[in-house]
């Protein structure tokens, strides 16, 4: 899929490269080689974060009534769908979307090693005062800063949900389907409601006029009339329900990002990241070519 990069971000991951094979090729200390594989991973997290802050602050928030169709950022309030709520494993609360980690302790007591992880991708609604959208959770970056940690002997257990009714900050792609624009033609209704009547005898029955028990021309003349008329109330009828608001991955790539934060303290969260891992890369790099420098 095709991802548009930003001018900053095609000069650090050049950087990178070009720094990547300068430590490959000189003959240099170690130590050197090694803060100058890692100034490249923070110089990739650079990249990363930076996008994330970009991303959020070029995306104005939208109404989800009337947002245009594409890629956009709404906030509202997150609803279970009807039917059988998903419940999260370690509370057994209704939930629309959690985070589970099961640890257990080493035998030297000295950490925690990873046994299971589990994530849901079940689908959930985001209302506003406009509309409502249906939100697909699968492959979402997600962002929660609700967390529970419980302890149970030799094991941890780590839970992250959004919990229903909780403000939510939504961003992906949305799209907007009604009866109107995605449903059947109007030559296939008509069609498809003359094949009906003339099936289950409604067509007879409503118009034999002389009761011959078949349809001449100017009577089937006038069911076509009918149906025509029948048919143009259901498009009408259509036309006032109602869209379907539909937040999903990009087409382009693009995560669907999901949190529980105001967009504001999001945007300001990968912005410090950015900055962090910024530094962490010029840090390194200045340390690395002192120790060039300092090299026998």
């Amino acid at each position: 899929m095709q991802r548009q990069y930003t001018l900053p971000e095609w000069g650090g991951m050049l950087t990178f490269v070009l720094m990547a094979c300068w430590a490959f090729l000189s003959d240099g200390p170690v130590p050197a080689g090694i803060a100058i594989a890692i100034a490249g991973i923070a110089l990739c997290c650079w990249v990363y974060f930076h996008r994330l802050y970009r991303r959020i602050t070029d995306a104005p928030l939208v109404e989800i009534g009337t947002a245009p169709q594409g890629f956009a950022s709404v906030v509202g309030r997150g609803r279970v769908l009807e039917g059988v709520p998903l419940r999260s494993p370690l509370t057994y609360l209704p939930c629309l979307w959690y985070y589970y980690k099961v640890e257990e302790r080493d035998s030297n007591d000295r950490g925690w090693t990873q046994r299971s992880v589990e994530c849901s991708d079940s689908s959930f609604v985001v209302a506003d005062a406009t509309g409502e959208a249906f939100v697909d959770s699968h492959g979402a970056n997600v962002v929660c800063s609700q967390e529970h940690v419980e302890t149970d002997g030799q094991f941890r257990y780590t839970l992250r949900v959004l919990a229903p009714g909780q403000r939510l900050f939504v961003q992906g792609y949305l799209s907007s389907r009604t009866a109107s624009v995605d449903g059947p033609s109007q030559r296939e209704r008509l069609s498809h409601k003359l094949a009906t009547w003339k099936q289950t005898g409604e067509a007879q029955q409503r118009f034999d006029l002389d009761r011959n028990g078949e349809l001449d021309m100017q009577e089937w003349e006038l069911a076509r009339a009918a149906a025509q008329r029948e048919v143009r109330a259901e498009q009408r009828e259509d036309l006032r329900t109602a869209a379907t608001h539909y937040l999903q991955a990009s087409p382009d790539g693009r995560q669907l990002l999901i949190s529980d934060l105001d967009p504001r303290a999001l945007s300001r969260r990968y912005q410090r990241h950015a900055w962090l891992s910024l530094a962490v890369f010029f840090g390194l790099v200045a340390w690395a070519w002192k120790l060039y420098q300092n090299a026998p």
